[in-house]
C-alpha cells in the first residue's frame, strides 16, 4: 500500500511541519488543513463552542458525564462580551430570536436570503462590523404579537370506552376510527362518513353521509376526525378545483389550490348527520389535535418566490382571506421556504377560524405539550447536524411565538422530545468521528487522496432547554455507537432504548434539570422501538427480537419492565412471536390499542389482530387471534384503515368496510360482524 512506502520518507517532514505550524497557534488549531476545513471548523467554534477535533476528543465545550454540568463562564466574542453565560446558553446549544413579519416585503426578504444561500454563507450568525456576534435570546412575548379573542371551553363526560391512543396525555387527537360509547364513527375508503351503532351482537350501520362533493377532484380525500360534544369533525385534503365527471378527463375550474378542509357534522341524530360548517385553509393536512373544546389544525404549503415580493405568492388562505404579514413567525434561522398553516376552531362556535398564523421553515416533527407547539427541522445548510427548534404556545385557540433555538444532532421522532414543568427534554443523535486517522491528516498535508470511515460513529446526547430554549443541563457522549430505537418521557423520569445487537433500555433521572443522569441500564436481545405506560411502575416495550451475535431480527417482541425503582429496572415479563420481522403498530403509535385497566395490548400483524395480557408471571398470554379470512376480510384488513377499541365490555374491530365486535367476558367470543 502507498502508506506503507511514504509513512517513513514523511515521517520527519510531518514532524517538522507539526513543530513549525503548532508554534504560537497551538492553542488554537493543533494542525493545519485546508482552507474548507478550517471554514467549518470556525463555524462550528462560532456557533457551538471550542471544538478541537484533530487532537484530544473533547467536543461542543467540556464533556458532562452523568449529569456533570458547566459551571457560569462569561466568555468574550471578538469586539464585544458576550450576551450571555456559557452555562446559560450551553456550547452546543444555540438560541435564536424570533419576530412577526412587519411586510410582505420582509418576508420576502428573509425567503430570499434563504433562497441565496445567505444563512449558509455566513454560519446563520449575524454579522456586525466584521466581527461574529451571537444575537442576544429575546422571547418573541416580550417584543408583541397578534391579538385575538378568547373562547369558552368545551367539556365532555367520561365514559367507559376508549379513545385514540395520544402522543400527549389530555390533547386529544384526530383518527381514522372513534367512539362516543355508543356509535363507531368511520372513514370509508376517505369518502364517506360512516356511523355505527355498537350493539353487541345487534351492531348495525345506521347511517353513511358523502363528505365530498361529486364534481371534486377524486384525489381529494378525508383523513382524520373527531368526536366531541355530539359533534362530528372530519378533516379532508386535496385540492380546491373542480371536477368535470368526462369519461376521458378530468380538470380545474379557476385557481386550484391544495387545501385543507373541515367539515363540521351535528350529530345530535345519528342517522341523519347535518353538516352545519365548512372551513378551509391553504396546505396539505398534517396533523391535528384537541384540547379543551378547541381543534388545532396544521397544514404544509410552500409561497411561490418570484424575483420581488409583489410578484410572489406569499401568504396563504385560511378562511377567505389571506393570513396578514403580522400573523407570519419568522425565525432568524430559516431552515427551508415551507410554511406550517395553524388554525384553531372554537366547537361552540365553529362558523369561524379563531386565530391563524403561519411559521416559516415548516415542521420535519412536529410535537403538541399541553400548552406548546414546539417543531423540529434539521438544518441542511449546515456543514454539521444540528436541528432548529421553534417553539409557539396555544391557549384558548390563540397562537403566540414564543422562541426558536439550536441544538446539535438530529432528533429522530416526536417521542425523543417532551416538555415537563417549563423544561424541554430532546434526545438527538448524529454520526461523525471526533478525530482524523493519522493517514487522514497526511492527505491533508501533501493533497493525497485517501479516505477513512473506520472511525465514524454514532453520537448521542440529552439537552434540557427552559422556557426561552436556554440549555440548563445535558448528558452527552450517550451511548455511544448505539442507535436510539425509542424513547419516553415520564416526568421526571425518561427512558430510551438503544440497540446495535442488544437492547440496552437506559434510565434517566431528570429531577434535577441542571444535573441529569443515568441511573440504571438494563441490557437485552433485540430492542423495543415502542414504549408505552403500563400501570404505575410498568412499561411496555413493543419492538423485536435479535440474533445477539450478528444483530438480525429473528421476531416481534413484546417485554414488560418494572419500574417502580429507576436504579434498578427488571424486565418480569416477554413473549416472542416468531418469523414476524414488519409489525405496522410499532410504527404508529395511533394503531395500538392499549387498556391499563384490563392490561390488554392489541395490534394488527400479518392479516391477524392480536390481543395479549400479562399471565401474572414471566410471559403473555394470547386472549385473541383474529385471522381475517375466516370471513374473507382479507382484502380489507388494511393496518392502515383500521383500529381496535371497546365499549363497556365489548371489543369492536372497526376497519374501513367493516364492524367486528367480541365479548371480552366471554373469551373473546365473536358476537357479529357488520360489511359495508
Amino acid at each position: 500500500m502507498i502508506w506503507k512506502k511514504i509513512t517513513g520518507l514523511f515521517a520527519a517532514a510531518v514532524a517538522a511541519s507539526f513543530c513549525m505550524t503548532a508554534g504560537s497557534e497551538a492553542s488554537v488549531q493543533k494542525t493545519e488543513i485546508s482552507q474548507q476545513e478550517t471554514e467549518t471548523l470556525q463555524q462550528i467554534t462560532e456557533q457551538f463552542g471550542e471544538t478541537e477535533q484533530f487532537g484530544e476528543t473533547e467536543q461542543f465545550g467540556e464533556t458532562e458525564q452523568s449529569g456533570e454540568t458547566e459551571q457560569p463562564v462569561e466568555t468574550e466574542q471578538p469586539g464585544e462580551t458576550e450576551k450571555y453565560t456559557q452555562a446559560d446558553s450551553g456550547s452546543d446549544v444555540k438560541v435564536h430570536r424570533i419576530r412577526y413579519a412587519g411586510s410582505e416585503e420582509e418576508i420576502w426578504k428573509a425567503l430570499q436570503e434563504w433562497s441565496d444561500d445567505w444563512y449558509y454563507k455566513n454560519g446563520g450568525i449575524e454579522v456586525l462590523d466584521g466581527d461574529m456576534v451571537y444575537e442576544e435570546a429575546v422571547p418573541i412575548a416580550q417584543m408583541g404579537s397578534p391579538s385575538g379573542s378568547s373562547m369558552t371551553a368545551a367539556t365532555g363526560t367520561a365514559a367507559d370506552y376508549s379513545d385514540t391512543n395520544v402522543r400527549t396525555e389530555g390533547v386529544g387527537e384526530a383518527d381514522i376510527v372513534k367512539t362516543d360509547g355508543k356509535y363507531l364513527y368511520i372513514l370509508h375508503e376517505g369518502k364517506e362518513l360512516l356511523i355505527v351503532k355498537a350493539d353487541r351482537e345487534n351492531t348495525q350501520l345506521v347511517s353513511r353521509t358523502p363528505i365530498l362533493a361529486p364534481d371534486e377532484d377524486p384525489d381529494n380525500a378525508a383523513m382524520e376526525l373527531f368526536v366531541r360534544n355530539g359533534k362530528v369533525c372530519v378533516i379532508a385534503t386535496g385540492y380546491s378545483g373542480r371536477y368535470d365527471s368526462s369519461p376521458s378527463f378530468y380538470y380545474y375550474y379557476n385557481d386550484t389550490r391544495e387545501k385543507t378542509s373541515l367539515y363540521i357534522y351535528d350529530a345530535a341524530d345519528p342517522e341523519k348527520p347535518v353538516c352545519i360548517s365548512t372551513l378551509e385553509m391553504d396546505g396539505s393536512y398534517r396533523q391535528a389535535r384537541e384540547k379543551d373544546g378547541v381543534l388545532y389544525l396544521f397544514s404544509s404549503w410552500s409561497p411561490l418566490l418570484e424575483d420581488t415580493a409583489a410578484e410572489s405568492t406569499l401568504l396563504p388562505f385560511v378562511g377567505d382571506e389571506k393570513v396578514s404579514p403580522g400573523d407570519v413567525i419568522l425565525p432568524d434561522n430559516i431552515t427551508s421556504a415551507g410554511y406550517l398553516v395553524m388554525g384553531s376552531v372554537s366547537l361552540e362556535k365553529p362558523d369561524h377560524w379563531e386565530d391563524r398564523q403561519v411559521l416559516v421553515s415548516g415542521a420535519e416533527q412536529l410535537y403538541v405539550s399541553a400548552e406548546n407547539i414546539y417543531t423540529v427541522n434539521v438544518n441542511s445548510r449546515s456543514s454539521y447536524t444540528n436541528s432548529e427548534i421553534t417553539k409557539v404556545r396555544f391557549d384558548d385557540g390563540i397562537f403566540t411565538g414564543v422562541a426558536a433555538g439550536t441544538v446539535y444532532g438530529m432528533v429522530d421522532d416526536t417521542f425523543s422530545i417532551d416538555e415537563y414543568k417549563g423544561n424541554l427534554r430532546v434526545l438527538t443523535s448524529y454520526w461523525g468521528k471526533l478525530n482524523k486517522s493519522f493517514y487522514e491528516i497526511l492527505s491533508d498535508l501533501f493533497g493525497l487522496d485517501y479516505y477513512d470511515d473506520a472511525q465514524w460513529e454514532r453520537h448521542n446526547a440529552l439537552y434540557i432547554l427552559d422556557e426561552d430554549l436556554q440549555r440548563v443541563g445535558r448528558i452527552a457522549d450517550l451511548a455511544e455507537g448505539e442507535e436510539i430505537k425509542s424513547a419516553r418521557f415520564f416526568g421526571d423520569t425518561a427512558y430510551f432504548v438503544t440497540f446495535r445487537r442488544t437492547d440496552p433500555l437506559f434510565t434517566v433521572d431528570l429531577s434535577d434539570p441542571h444535573a441529569p443522569v443515568i441511573v440504571s441500564e438494563l441490557t437485552l436481545p433485540g430492542f423495543s422501538a415502542y414504549l408505552h405506560p403500563f400501570g404505575e411502575g410498568r412499561i411496555l416495550g413493543m419492538g423485536y427480537d435479535a440474533d445477539e451475535d450478528t444483530g438480525i431480527v429473528t421476531g416481534l417482541k413484546l417485554s414488560l419492565f418494572d419500574t417502580s425503582d429507576p436504579a434498578d429496572v427488571k424486565e418480569i415479563a416477554r413473549r416472542i412471536i416468531p418469523g414476524i420481522t414488519w409489525c405496522p403498530a410499532v410504527d404508529e403509535y395511533k394503531a395500538v390499542f392499549a387498556d391499563t385497566s384490563r392490561e390488554l395490548i392489541g395490534f394488527w400483524c400479518s392479516d391477524r389482530y392480536l390481543v395479549y395480557r400479562p399471565d401474572g408471571g414471566e410471559g403473555f398470554d394470547l386472549v385473541l387471534r383474529y385471522d381475517f379470512f375466516e370471513d374473507d376480510l382479507m382484502g380489507d384488513s388494511d393496518y392502515s384503515t383500521m383500529r381496535g377499541l371497546y365499549i363497556d365490555d365489548e371489543f369492536y374491530l372497526a376497519g374501513s368496510s367493516f364492524v367486528l365486535s367480541f365479548s371480552m367476558e366471554d373469551g373473546f367470543r365473536k358476537d357479529s360482524i357488520v360489511k359495508f
